[in-house]
């Protein structure tokens, strides 16, 4: 027995389905287009539209044309099914034809076996297939005014790429100088700290206690280093800024152990009465 559906109350338009399909067939595997004629212009009597069309890209998995009715309402599947020679106009170039409803009304109405059928899984918020369709026989060559029809849809609905590569080339330069500016402004706040907190030291210990100190750990040749790696790159800046963490780091253990010693000076004891710096 075939399992019972439950019909949805509220069915999704064809625009919704439409997105949905689309998910199912995204690039770069697939050209994906909806609302493809058969021709440009209206010199035929006969137009056309199918409401979505997959191109497969990838040789390895077959070079195949999908092409899609929606169909949101039941009336418009029966009408379609009144009437299935209409879709040939654009399934005659077809591998492979579906039909996407916006519920499950195959156990109501006679749908073409061949026809694959999905349906709109609004618990999952996607498609699901009820039915895969069988490959179409004698798929007729591409007609030249189908394959202007499907160019000229796809220059409404792509992107001006040459516009996106502007704007994106445009953000990029933007990002990189604001990125820049940031960093020096960081850094320059850094060795401007460096200096306050070298001079407070200075201060507090004098220059006899500081002399060795600051020839080797000269906040002049910290700054001297990071101006020079500003101008390089920001490679250069990390490297920079890690020497001078570094320094930093063994400046101030070298600093805490002065500290100890001129501790130990000033509150002498038996154990460490040989202790000097």
């Amino acid at each position: 027995m075939a399992k019972t559906r439950t019909l949805s109350k509220n069915p999704l338009g064809e625009a919704a389905i439409a997105a949905l399909l689309a998910k199912l067939y995204p690039a770069p595997e697939y050209a994906f287009l909806t609302q493809v004629r058969n021709q440009t212009g209206y010199s035929r009597a006969s137009i056309r539209t199918a409401d979505a069309v997959a191109f497969s890209l990838w040789p390895s998995r077959g070079l195949a044309i999908h092409g899609f009715e929606i169909k949101s309402h039941i009336s418009d599947l029966r009408n379609e099914l009144t009437n299935p020679e209409k879709a040939e106009e654009i399934a005659q170039y077809c591998d492979y034809w579906w039909v996407v409803l916006a519920a499950d009304w195959t156990g109501l109405l006679n749908i073409p076996q061949s026809w694959g059928v999905m349906v709109v899984n609004e618990a999952q918020n996607g498609l699901a297939v009820v039915r895969q369709p069988t490959k179409l026989e004698d798929v007729q060559p591409i007609s030249r005014s189908l394959v202007f029809a499907v160019f000229r849809r796809a220059s409404q609905t792509a992107p001006d790429k040459v516009a996106l590569e502007a704007a994106e080339q445009v953000g990029y330069t933007k990002g990189y100088a604001d990125g820049k500016r940031t960093s020096t402004s960081e850094l320059e706040h850094t060795l401007q700290l460096r200096n306050e907190q070298w001079s407070r030291l200075c201060t507090i210990f004098g220059s006899d206690v500081m002399l060795e100190l600051s020839n080797n750990y000269r906040p002049e040749e910290l700054r001297k280093r990071l101006t020079m790696a500003r101008s390089l790159n920001f490679e250069s800046y990390t490297r920079s800024l890690e020497y001078a963490r570094n320094q930093a780091a063994q400046c101030a253990q070298e600093i805490q152990l002065h500290c100890d010693a001129l501790s130990a000076l000033a509150n002498p004891t038996s154990s460490d009465s040989d202790y000097s710096i």
